[in-house]
C-alpha cells in the first residue's frame, strides 16, 4: 500500500488516484530529463510519490496540492528542496519555474495544461487520462483530431505520447486507461485570443466543411467581430471544400488569422 495520512480516504470530487507503480514513476522523471539547476513546478502531488523522485534531482521542487489533508502531510514527510503550497492551481499565480510535472486531475486536465502553456518554462510531463492525451497528439483527419491537437500543436515544438499506463497502476483504481504525456511549450505569435476563438468555433463543427462552419458559426462571428457568414466566406480566399477536421493546424490557424484580419481591416 502506498503511504497517506492515518485515515485518510480518495474523494472522487477531487480526481485523487495515487499512481504506485514505482517504474512509471521512475520513467516520468527520466522523461523531464531533470538536471540539478531546474526548479520543478509539480501540480497535484498527492501523496509525494512523484515529489521525492523529484527532488533527488532538481535544485527545489514546487508542490502544488489543493487538498489540506495532503498538503500538511506533504509538508511534515517532505523538506529540503521541496516547498509544499497549499491551493487549487487554476486559481494560483504559478511562481518561476523550469519545468512542470504532475499527474494532473482528468476532469481540470484541459484548463490546467492551457494554463501552464502561458508560462515560460523549458518542458513539461505529466500523466494524463489516455483519451485527452490521444486528442492531445492526434494527426489530421483521424478520429480523435480536435481543437484540443490544433492549440496543442501551435503552442508547443513538441508533443509526444510517451507511454500507456494502465489503470492498475493507481490507487483507487479508475475506470479508465491514462498515459504520459511529454511537451516542449513554444510562443506562436499569431495565435491571439480573437484567433482562437474563431478556431473554437470552427471545431465546434470538426465534422462539417469549413463552408458550413462559417454558416454555422454566423450568430457567434456577428456577435464577436461584428460581421456573419457572409463577409467570412466572400473576404477570405481558401477552400471552403475541406472538412474542419482534415485541416493541419497551420491552415487553421491561417484560416482564423485572416478572418481577424479582416474585423481589422473592416472596422465598424
Amino acid at each position: 500500500m502506498i503511504a497517506l495520512p492515518g485515515g485518510f480516504r480518495p474523494r472522487k470530487g477531487l480526481d485523487q488516484y495515487f499512481l504506485r507503480d514505482e517504474f512509471i514513476l521512475e520513467r516520468e522523471v527520466y522523461l523531464a530529463d531533470i538536471k540539478p539547476t531546474d526548479v520543478v513546478l509539480e501540480i497535484g502531488a498527492g501523496n509525494g510519490s512523484l515529489t521525492r523522485l523529484i527532488s533527488e534531482k532538481a535544485r527545489k521542487v514546487i508542490a502544488v496540492e489543493k487538498d489540506p489533508i495532503l498538503a500538511g502531510f506533504l509538508r511534515d514527510s517532505l523538506h529540503g528542496r521541496v516547498e509544499v503550497i497549499k491551493g487549487d492551481a487554476l486559481e494560483m499565480d504559478f511562481p518561476s519555474f523550469d519545468k512542470a510535472m504532475g499527474n494532473l486531475p482528468y476532469s481540470v486536465s484541459s484548463p490546467l495544461i492551457f494554463k501552464l502553456l502561458e508560462h515560460d518554462f523549458i518542458l513539461g510531463v505529466f500523466c494524463l487520462q489516455y483519451e485527452f492525451a490521444e486528442k492531445m497528439t492526434s494527426s489530421p483527419g483521424s478520429r480523435n483530431y480536435s481543437r484540443l491537437s490544433v492549440m496543442i500543436s501551435l503552442r508547443t515544438s513538441m508533443t509526444v505520447l510517451s507511454m500507456t499506463v494502465p489503470r492498475e497502476s493507481f490507487w483507487p483504481e479508475p475506470g479508465v486507461d491514462s498515459a504520459i504525456v511529454k511537451l516542449a511549450p513554444e510562443k506562436n505569435p499569431g495565435l491571439d485570443s480573437l484567433s482562437s476563438e474563431v478556431i473554437r468555433m470552427i471545431f465546434t463543427h470538426r465534422r462539417k466543411t469549413l463552408r458550413n462552419a462559417v454558416r454555422d458559426s454566423d450568430g457567434q462571428l456577428e456577435e464577436l467581430l461584428g460581421f456573419g457568414q457572409d463577409s467570412v466566406l466572400e473576404g477570405v480566399k481558401t477552400d471552403y471544400g475541406v472538412r474542419v477536421f482534415e485541416m493541419s493546424p497551420p491552415d487553421v490557424l491561417a484560416f482564423a488569422r485572416s478572418v481577424v484580419d479582416l474585423a481589422r481591416e473592416n472596422p465598424d
